[in-house]
């Protein structure tokens, strides 16, 4: 990569590849005053071993002149079928939510089932808004009336060489994430943006992400008949450990003991959690649950 790049893109990398554990890849449009940061592993996915860096249009976006950060997917169809498969429709909402700060508009462009249907020249279409709340709202009555997730990424007739539909021929996704200047100048700010955004991030690997795992073990939890209230205060606390016991944000289905540590989705892995206590035990729990009680401690070490 070369040094004579903006600081801005430098510092974006540096935080992309503190994220993934190892060197980011960058890459800058021809003829373009734009640079896309993403994981080598999302080219080897897209073309194969055997054809290096192709398909890089997926991940971060800058472009420093216009003081933006975009999460994006082009030309990719591979990963685009992981994206779509991957992706929990709650999870965007709650990468838009959190990440507003950071913009003064909110857009979202991309291919789409009812932009075709509708006869538009182009294959997709775009949400706006100026208000955080409007954008959310529009997302969320699209969803509700046509499925947001299931109207991504149309299959499509192949416009070159290949023989009948294609399963992903559309396959355009844009998400601004940030489009104030100032905040390009501060790595703690792009580190944070990153923090926030990466469960997208994550819905492009051929792997199963936290989201859709958090999602599978909220379905158990309804189907067993659990309540769907915030358990935190049945969590034993150690002395010493100070968490406010006021719920912000939705509620979510928690394991109990990690994915990572090989929790399962079944209900006695799992307990109801609004966003900021699922945040705040994360990784911290051991215990389980039984039909007639909570047995689950909050510990400092794993």
């Amino acid at each position: 990569m070369s040094l004579n790049l903006p600081d801005s893109v430098l510092n974006l990398t540096d935080v992309v590849s503190e994220k993934l554990g190892r060197p980011a890849r960058c890459r800058k449009v021809l003829n373009r005053k734009e640079w896309y940061i993403h994981d080598p592993v999302f080219s080897f996915v897209q073309r194969g071993m055997r054809k290096g860096w192709s398909g890089y249009r997926v991940g971060y976006k800058i472009n420093p002149s216009r003081g933006e950060v975009s999460f994006v997917l082009v030309h990719s169809p591979v990963v685009a079928q992981l994206f779509k498969r991957n992706l929990v429709f709650s999870s965007l909402i709650d990468v838009i939510r959190s990440s507003a700060s950071y913009r003064r508009t909110h857009w979202l462009y991309r291919s789409s089932r009812r932009a075709i249907g509708s006869g538009v020249d182009d294959d997709g279409a775009r949400i706006e808004a100026d208000s955080v709340d409007d954008f959310i709202g529009e997302l969320t009555e699209f969803d509700r009336v046509y499925g947001f997730v299931k109207d991504m990424f149309p299959k499509r007739t192949n416009t070159k060489s290949g023989i009948g539909s294609a399963p992903v021929a559309g396959n355009t996704f844009y998400l601004v994430l940030a489009d104030r200047p100032e905040m390009l100048n501060s790595r703690s700010k792009l580190k944070k943006l990153v923090d926030q955004t990466w469960p997208l991030f994550l819905c492009m690997y051929p792997i199963q992400p936290v989201e859709g795992r958090s999602a599978s073990l909220a379905r158990n939890l309804r189907v067993r008949g659990i309540p769907k209230l915030c358990e935190f205060e049945s969590i034993q606390l150690p002395s010493g450990v100070d968490i406010s016991p006021l719920c912000r944000g939705e509620l979510q289905g928690a394991h109990i003991k990690p994915d990572m540590f090989g929790g399962s989705d079944r209900p006695e892995n799992g307990l109801w959690l609004c966003e900021y206590h699922h945040r705040a035990t994360e990784g911290k729990l051991v215990g389980r649950r039984d039909e007639n009680r909570i047995d689950v401690r909050f510990v400092t070490k794993r």
